[in-house]
């Protein structure tokens, strides 16, 4: 019976870390590659679950500026 309220409790910490990870307010940049080999870059920003799709790091840049000066 104590083991079953081990890994309860266990479970219930793993989901309490991984709800907290997944409401992070950052914006997300993910580098991808198109099937020419071209690499472009996506962002998402959770808090307002805006996206973008850009072709350089500077792009980036740009619009996180533009976007958290709102």
């Amino acid at each position: 019976m104590k083991f079953n309220q081990l890994r309860s409790g266990y479970q219930y910490l793993q989901q309490q870390i991984w709800q907290y990870f997944q409401h992070n307010s950052e914006p997300r940049t993910t580098q991808k590659r198109d099937r020419d080999g071209n690499v472009y870059y996506q962002v998402y920003d959770p808090r307002t679950q805006d996206s973008a799709t850009f072709g350089s790091e500077s792009e980036i840049r740009w619009w996180i500026e533009q976007h958290y000066s709102r």
